[in-house]
C-alpha cells in the first residue's frame, strides 16, 4: 500500500555494535544508492566515524556498480549473505521484524487506514 506521499518501501539501516537503528521512507528501491552514499558521509563529516562493512542481502540495489565504486573509493567492504540464510544478516533481520511487529500493532490499536504505515514504522 503506497503511503501518503508516495513512499513505496522502507530501508533499515542498522549499526552491528550499538544496535542503534535509522529508518529511511524510499519511493522507489533505486533511491537505496543516494541514501547509503549520503548515510556514510554525514557520520564521517558529523561525528567522525568511518563505515568499514556493509551487510546486505542479495538484492540488485545493494549490488549497483556506482555503489560498489562508491564502496572502493571510500575503503568500506561490501558483504553479503548467501541466499535463503536470513540468518547470517541476524541484528538488520530482527529489527525488520521488531519494527514491523510495532507498526503493525500500532496501526491496529490506532484503527489508521493503511496508508499511514509510513508514519507508523517511522514511530516504531
Amino acid at each position: 500500500v503506497p503511503f501518503r506521499s508516495c513512499f513505496r518501501y522502507y530501508l533499515v539501516l542498522v549499526d552491528d555494535f550499538t544496535r542503534v537503528s535509522w529508518v529511511f521512507l524510499l519511493r522507489e528501491r533505486s533511491e537505496v544508492i543516494c541514501i547509503l552514499q549520503k548515510f556514510i558521509k554525514e557520520r564521517k563529516t558529523q561525528f567522525g566515524l568511518i563505515v568499514q562493512n556493509i551487510r546486505t542481502d542479495n538484492a540488485l540495489e545493494f549490488k549497483s556498480s556506482i555503489l560498489l565504486q562508491f564502496y572502493a573509493d571510500h575503503g568500506i567492504r561490501p558483504q553479503y549473505t548467501c541466499p535463503h540464510t536470513s540468518q547470517q544478516n541476524g541484528v538488520a533481520e530482527r529489527k525488520h521484524r521488531q519494527l514491523l511487529n510495532v507498526t503493525r500493532t500500532l496501526m491496529l490499536h490506532s484503527h489508521m487506514p493503511a496508508y499511514f504505515w509510513g508514519d507508523a514504522i517511522l514511530t516504531a
